[in-house]
């Protein structure tokens, strides 16, 4: 069975992607390859005019992204596709101190079930822009779920959930590592439901406009036995050019979600690709280390 998950959905994607390639095949001539060529001599500068640069105290970015790809689940293949808008900000508090809020909103459908969630994140964290940050954060999400045999006027189900957790990066002049592990509860009709998670990511700048990341995910349940133990994968590529505030991505994502002893498993993989508006930074990696740094806890979470 194959279903098409969201109207136009996949005309957009193929928009955002097309955008994306014009992005890489033009722009370098102006913007990329001026970057490739002329970093070794920014960086000079800059470290030389280290003492005279400022950054901004609040930093943000708003995104837009658009996945599509396939799905299967109990063995029955389809469409997977999600639309998703989110919004970052942070500001430094002073002596190394920082506080990050994070909202995000996401509508995906996979053979016809939907899904519509909305969670905020709050980060509270000490960061030294060359070395390291060390933080915590705590999650409150609301999801809304309706499966493909419900008929009409059947009602969303709802269910809230909060997580919290620790946070933790270390920086070189070009590599960023990430690492993220906490709880969370999810409040379902039976009673509470909790499960342990853990996220890791690595992110590589070729120049301080293009980046190059990896991120993975894993959680396991810990009240219910048949709960599905979820694992995630995603790849991504950013380029923001030089003295815009807006920057382009895609890439690829991956998650399976499969109980312990059971055959039957959930599936979802595909492409994504959006936009995203910057303000107060000047560049990807001017951001990450002053400005927003922590990614959006995975969606299940």
């Amino acid at each position: 069975m194959c279903v098409r998950v969201i109207s136009g959905g996949r005309v957009v994607l193929l928009l955002l992607l097309l955008f994306l390639i014009l992005t890489f095949a033009f722009l370098p001539s102006q913007a990329f390859g001026a970057d490739l060529l002329a970093h070794a001599a920014l960086e000079r500068y800059r470290s030389a005019q280290s003492g005279a640069i400022r950054h901004a105290r609040t930093m943000g970015v708003i995104e837009y992204r658009q996945s599509d790809g396939d799905g299967r689940v109990a063995g029955e293949s389809g469409r997977s596709s999600t639309v998703s808008v989110a919004a970052k900000a942070n500001r430094r508090i002073g002596a190394g101190w920082n506080v990050q809020g994070n909202v995000k909103h996401r509508h995906s459908e996979l053979n016809g079930d939907r899904r519509q969630r909305t969670q905020g994140t709050a980060h509270l964290y000490h960061r030294d822009p060359d070395r390291y940050a060390l933080g915590a954060f705590g999650n409150l999400a609301t999801e809304r779920a309706k499966p493909a045999t419900a008929i009409a006027g059947d009602e969303w189900k709802r269910v809230d959930s909060a997580a919290g957790g620790v946070e933790a990066a270390l920086f070189s002049e070009k590599t960023t590592l990430l690492a993220a592990a906490g709880l969370r509860r999810k409040m379902i009709e039976q009673g509470a439901n909790d499960s342990a998670f853990t996220m890791l990511g690595a992110r590589y700048y070729v120049t301080d406009q293009f980046r190059l990341g990896l991120q993975g995910t894993y959680e396991r349940p810990l009240t219910i036995e048949d709960d599905p133990v979820i694992y995630g994968l995603g790849a991504e590529v950013s380029y923001r050019p030089h003295e815009l505030p807006f920057s382009s991505f895609g890439g690829y994502r991956y998650q399976l979600a499969q109980a312990d002893g059971s055959a039957e498993k959930t599936v979802s993989h595909g492409v994504f690709a959006g936009f995203r508006y910057h303000f107060g930074s000047q560049s990807l990696k001017e951001e990450e280390r002053h400005g927003p740094l922590w990614p959006d806890l995975p969606i299940d979470l």
